[in-house]
């Protein structure tokens, strides 16, 4: 029973009927090739196959009695291992003895049964491994699966693992699923971190001691884990925005490559600093403009630049224009270095605490106040760094405010 109590597919899936059989190759330590069948089963038809759930219990148990990468504690009897596993949609993936696809990674399907692959062997001898595909969330969020991977310790080392992994990719879009997350992959699961990490999986973050696991010897172990996600549709395979076409998919990869390269760009800490220097500069520019725009219409400074008799009116325009250019240019440049200051200097702040608080403008205001002090001595620097820590703050509280209730 999950939090969410029991969970059922609720999105629109592929029905009642199994999904073709497929051959993944998989690549041992030793560099040679081998072949799985992967096989698509429900409960019903799992129980039909004598033994198989039986031997597939017999595995589950011995791994969480190992304690290292489930989080189940306890014994799981028969009943309750097929409620766990056989809940949605099984996949069995069976080791064939003779190389199907030579040397060769492409994968196809397969009209060959389950039975005749495993033939003569046991389960035990057959099986590469095994998973499950059920929805992780109800209702609304019933579209993004959950998948729970087993490979027999016997079978560990052969590249089944990864060859299972791929097949989940594959599977899991055509049973109507547009999303995956692994709930709990702890971080000394290194070859399970290591797959999903080759399989484009992202990691959504670290819980500190989140499992209770042993170690090889048994003793306990208190560990991290870290839940992947990832959309489950390959790159370039991706569904296509309506009225796109796959001759029009280079065209839309390139304009997302683009789109990161400029969210990159906009993020880092040099183009924040150079917008807000020229943010500043524009707003001291607009203010020098509009202080001298009165200036000149004060009697007394208007009688001063008329005191040029010798000036006609175009030279006098000339000459009110200069100063006044030269004044927003002043005026925009000491704008522009304060903004430019603050912003690269929260930038890095922010970035190195990995936060975004008020704290952050008032550390920046701070140093950006001192280091504009820093020629009049070590009063005005601590000056200068708290007055401007406090004006921040008071412009980031305003900021931050919550909007009033209408009521």
């Amino acid at each position: 029973m999950s939090a969410y109590g029991a969970i059922t597919r609720s999105h629109t899936g592929n029905g009642l009927s199994l999904l073709a059989a497929t051959i993944w190759t998989s690549k041992t330590r030793s560099g040679s090739l081998e072949d799985v069948a992967v096989y698509h089963l429900r409960l019903d038809a799992a129980r039909g196959l004598t033994g198989l759930l039986e031997y597939m219990h017999s595995v589950f148990s011995k791994v969480t009695e190992e304690g290292r990468t489930y989080p189940q504690e306890g014994y799981l009897d028969q009943n309750a291992f097929e409620s766990y596993f056989g809940a949605e949609d099984i996949f069995v993936g069976i080791a064939l003895p003779n190389k199907v696809l030579g040397d060769t990674f492409e994968t196809r399907e397969t009209s060959v049964k389950i039975l005749d692959a495993k033939g003569t062997r046991s389960w035990e001898e057959a099986i590469a491994g095994f998973y499950y595909v059920k929805p992780n969330y109800p209702g609304r969020s019933s579209h993004i699966c959950n998948g729970g991977f087993v490979v027999p310790s016997i079978n560990q080392g052969k590249g089944y693992g990864k060859a299972l992994g791929e097949s989940y990719l594959h599977y899991a879009p055509k049973l109507g699923y547009r999303g995956s997350v692994f709930n709990l992959v702890y971080v000394n699961n290194t070859a399970s971190v290591r797959i999903w990490e080759g399989l484009g999986f992202i990691k959504a973050g670290r819980v500190p001691s989140a499992g209770r696991l042993k170690t090889k010897d048994g003793e306990g172990e208190d560990t991290n884990h870290l839940p992947g996600t990832v959309p489950i549709w390959k790159r370039g395979e991706e569904p296509l925005p309506p009225g796109l076409t796959e001759e029009d998919r280079p065209m839309l990869e390139q304009q997302k490559k683009w789109e990161g390269y400029a969210g990159m760009a906009m993020e880092s800490c040099a183009t924040k600093t150079v917008l807000a220097g020229g943010a500043g500069f524009g707003i001291g520019a607009f203010f020098s403009l509009m202080s001298a725009s009165f200036a000149y219409e004060d009697p007394y400074l208007r009688s001063q630049t008329q005191t040029q008799a010798q000036l006609n009116t175009t030279q006098k325009a000339s000459a009110i224009f200069k100063e006044m250019g030269k004044g927003m240019w002043t005026s925009g440049k000491g704008f522009a270095k304060v903004g430019a200051l603050f912003a690269g200097i929260e930038c890095v702040v922010e970035s190195y605490r990995a936060k975004n608080d008020i704290y952050n403008s008032v550390a920046s205001g701070f140093l950006s106040g001192g280091i504009l002090a820093r020629n009049s001595g070590p009063k005005a620097v601590l000056g200068g760094g708290v007055a401007f820590a406090a004006f921040s703050a008071a412009i980031d509280t305003f900021i931050r405010r919550e909007p009033a209730d209408d009521d």
